[in-house]
């Protein structure tokens, strides 16, 4: 099965501007990963391609091609059973069975949510244009409300982020020190709550308080000397900290 997202309408991300005047709604980001890779995980997908504004299929193509993922190519619409995914979706409560017969999910303004397409039903799609295919797949496959939980405006992912980032630090299943912990140093709060990851570095004179909340530190970040950071919070991969303030 593929995973197809294609980002909401016009009307939509304005929800989410002015984040997403220059991406598509799967990269904001709450908690540790953006929304996108959360439904990546949740499907389980390998196979993925995007469907993009057109002002910035260019750009988005440079970064999106040179992981395998394509980006508004038409014939990916052909082939394969399909899943087709706003990105508005919450990945936690999106359970979608992968071998069940197509279907259409739609919010209350009649706009795509989803679409569980199998291979046989494509034949009854036209594939060269993403607009014209999700028009008449909402004509000719059954249609269901959906009342999945989504993301309605950009303050909401704003709001949950740190209850995001405690579930998500649960999840990862991780806690210690596997990168470089420099002294001295202060841990306020359980050590347990408190990852390092390999070639990540901690210089002298850096406090990270876990007191409220779990701080994760990704792989080669460089948290250099009078940063504080208080959970929950997670710091990216390969970033780097020059007496940053992370606060709550």
């Amino acid at each position: 099965m593929r995973l197809i997202l294609l980002d909401s309408p016009k009307e939509v991300r304005g929800n989410f501007y002015p984040m997403a005047f220059s991406h598509p709604l799967w990269e904001l980001r709450c908690g540790f990963t953006s929304l996108g890779q959360k439904l990546v995980d949740k499907v389980g997908a390998s196979d993925v391609a995007y469907f993009v504004a057109d002002y910035m299929a260019d750009s988005y193509r440079a970064k999106a091609e040179s992981a395998g993922s394509p980006v508004n190519d038409s014939s990916i619409l052909d082939g394969d059973d399909l899943l087709v995914v706003d990105p508005r979706l919450k990945a936690e409560s999106f359970d979608i069975a992968a071998n069940v017969p197509s279907e259409v999910g739609l919010d209350e303004q009649g706009s795509l949510l989803y679409a569980r397409i199998t291979k046989d039903d494509l034949t009854r799609l036209p594939t060269d244009e993403i607009g014209k295919f999700i028009t008449e797949a909402k004509k000719k496959l059954p249609n269901v409300r959906s009342a999945l939980p989504r993301w309605r405006y950009i303050w909401d992912l704003v709001l949950v982020n740190a209850e995001q980032l405690t579930a998500d630090f649960a999840a990862a299943g991780q806690y210690g020190i596997e990168g470089t912990l420099e002294q001295p140093n202060a841990i306020r709060g359980s050590k347990k709550d408190v990852y390092i990851a390999p070639g990540a570095i901690v210089h002298p004179m850096v406090v990270i308080d876990a007191e409220h909340g779990p701080v994760y530190i990704d792989e080669d970040a460089q948290i250099h000397p009078f940063s504080r950071i208080e959970g929950p919070c997670y710091i990216g991969k390969k970033t780097i900290l020059l007496g940053a303030k992370c606060l709550k």
